[in-house]
């Protein structure tokens, strides 16, 4: 149990982007693509470990679960997962049309292993983002997190 502990805490810290609260900029051109002017980190990460996926929940306020079949939907997703690398952009409009989207970025550069990504795939809950990443290789990252990860720094 206490290594079980253990690994959960280092893989918390590896794979907890940097993040970045800086409040948006009105005259941002990026339109959310991940600048540091316009996008915030999301307020915690929670990192579950198993032998054959990874599930990793993103605590990001104001996150609705989408209703109606996705019709009125104040929230946008877009992940990107890669073979070594995964980047989650979520974008909450406003109560208002004319209010200013807010944008959290989550980035790894370099996870410590190879996951699938045509099996990966997200959920939407009430506050959180919840990713699965299936692993290539059925094994326990304990011994790979201890070399680290590459986060996205120049972001």
């Amino acid at each position: 149990m206490p290594v079980e502990i253990v690994v959960r805490r280092e893989l918390y810290f590896f794979l907890q982007a940097v993040a970045v609260r800086v409040k948006m900029s009105e005259d941002c051109f990026c339109a959310g693509v991940g600048c540091t002017e316009c996008c915030f980190g999301p307020l915690a990460v929670k990192v579950d470990d198993s032998k054959e996926q990874l599930s990793v929940t993103l605590v990001i306020p104001d996150v609705k679960k989408p209703r109606l079949f996705g019709l009125f939907n104040k929230t946008d997703v877009q992940c990107h997962f890669e073979n070594s690398s995964l980047r989650v952009l979520v974008r909450i409009h406003g109560k208002k049309s004319k209010q200013t989207p807010k944008y959290y970025l989550y980035a790894v550069r370099r996870l410590p292993a190879s996951i699938v990504p045509s099996l990966c795939h997200y959920r939407i809950r009430a506050g959180r983002v919840k990713l699965t990443l299936r692993k290539a290789e059925p094994t326990s990252w304990r011994e790979i997190i201890e070399n680290g990860l590459e986060k996205d720094d120049d972001r």
